[in-house]
């Protein structure tokens, strides 16, 4: 008994709920070079372009744009979050901190704020105390 040679174009068998997902499912190849990093656009427009390395010789000397390093203004109060990636501290030291009155901070409402001068005044005194 010989076994017929299956179609061409046969829908896959399917045996299991994971295989029905993986026949419907068609996974696309992954995009390279330089559509990956421009992103989508629409037809007919050049791809975007790249900031410049480092070390490079800056716009004047290349057609990449360089994008500006200035660092937003601190603002003059700082959240709890913001205290805890400043100083690299958890959540709890910061709040011992603010009970003991090593760390100043205020209440607006329910938000708790923190000076900047205050967490400048906090690192300055740590570094009396270890001098």
């Amino acid at each position: 008994m010989t076994h017929p040679t299956p179609l061409r174009h046969a829908k896959p068998q399917v045996r299991s709920p994971r295989d029905a997902r993986d026949a419907v499912t068609q996974k696309s190849a992954p995009r390279t070079g330089t559509a990956l990093r421009a992103g989508p656009r629409s037809p007919g427009r050049p791809p975007l372009p790249l900031p410049a390395p480092e070390g490079s010789q800056g716009p004047s000397r290349s057609r990449r744009f360089v994008v500006p390093t200035i660092a937003p203004p601190l603002p003059e109060a700082l959240t709890v979050p913001e205290v805890m990636h400043a100083l690299r501290l958890s959540r709890s030291k910061v709040y011992d901190l603010f009970r003991s009155k090593q760390l100043h901070s205020f209440t607006a409402g329910r938000a708790r704020r923190v000076p900047v001068s205050a967490v400048h005044q906090y690192m300055q005194d740590r570094l009396e105390e270890t001098a």
